[in-house]
């Protein structure tokens, strides 16, 4: 990250002057001894414009969590009454509860009533609200695609036609990761089978690890030589005691912390619906489905995934 002065951050200097503006920028840095830290042959700058306070601008308001609310969210993993969380707590107090822990926890919005119109009833229970609370640990996705043999010889397999399976197909996969984890990733490690076989393309059975900037990892294991009575997808996602799995898009099952649920899918594709909100986007000048930055890192770690088979090394991803 790199904090400009209100001087030097102007968002029109840097558009207007492009890389010299960079340039101009870090001078700056360095003229007031601010720390730079380069990263290989390329950086990654977020400017932010600072006035006359040294406090950094924030995308959104983070609500201040008490101790005492954080030990009353932890018990909220499904609805509860008062009772049921004052006897998870160990606290025989109703108004030291309300007081301390119930009352900040409603207000920091984390924390709602199911029967708000009614907050004395006597059915009233208490649960989270989509605010929070966040996730607590990194998170661990493993996804196993059985793909099947594509031969070497069809146009998909043409480095100069259809790119490979890694940038044709495997880029989808890495997608869903980024998308379920929510973070930026910053290295990738690829490793692929070794074979003689001159119907088998190596890295068409290869497993893609990504690591993402709050510390998830991702792998991908791609599979050609798998057989065709197995299902083609199958995803676990794991964090905070808690996990998902996805069975090729049919079930779902969570389990954890928060209890059991199953999800039933209808395997649908989505591409009608693709089309239909990129076409609505454009009619009506809507940001785009899909932000920009979320697509160029997601072909980043394509490209570095294919640049890790070549060197047998772990790749940042660049936007260069």
């Amino acid at each position: 990250m790199l904090a400009v002065s209100h001087g030097s951050a102007s968002r029109a200097f840097v558009e207007c002057s492009g890389a010299p503006g960079l340039q101009e920028s870090f001078r700056y840095c360095k003229e007031i001894e601010f720390k730079i830290e380069e990263i290989g042959d390329f950086f990654k700058a977020e400017l932010y414009q600072i006035g006359s306070t040294s406090s950094p601008i924030t995308p959104h308001d983070t609500p201040h969590v008490t101790p005492h609310v954080e030990k009353l969210l932890l018990c909220c993993e499904k609805p509860a009454g008062r009772e049921q969380l004052q006897e998870k707590l160990g606290i025989r107090d109703r108004k030291y509860f309300y007081k301390t822990f119930l009352k900040p926890a409603l207000k920091t919005g984390l924390l709602e009533m199911t029967i708000p119109e009614k907050p004395r009833s006597k059915l009233q229970k208490y649960q989270l609200t989509e605010a929070g609370p966040g996730r607590q640990t990194p998170m661990m996705v493993n996804y196993r695609v059985n793909a099947g043999i594509i031969p070497p010889d069809v146009w998909v397999q043409d480095p100069e036609v259809g790119g490979g399976r890694i940038v044709g197909e495997v880029c989808h996969f890495i997608d869903f990761a980024s998308f379920v984890i929510g973070a930026d990733p910053v290295a990738v490690q690829a490793m692929c089978v070794d074979s003689t076989n001159a119907s088998l393309k190596a890295e068409d059975n290869v497993t893609i690890a990504v690591k993402y900037r709050d510390g998830s990892v991702a792998q991908i294991c791609y599979v050609a030589v798998g057989p065709s009575d197995l299902a083609k997808e199958y995803c676990e996602v794991f964090a905070d005691e808690s996990a998902a799995v996805m069975d090729n898009f049919c079930t779902t099952r969570c389990m954890g912390r928060r209890g059991k649920k199953r999800l039933k899918g209808s395997q649908k594709k989505g591409f009608s619906e693709e089309i239909a909100a990129f076409l609505e986007a454009v009619q009506t000048g809507a940001p785009s489905p899909i932000p920009f930055d979320s697509l160029a890192l997601t072909t980043a770690c394509t490209f570095a995934a294919r640049e890790s088979l070549r060197t047998g090394c772990g790749v940042r991803p660049a936007l260069l």
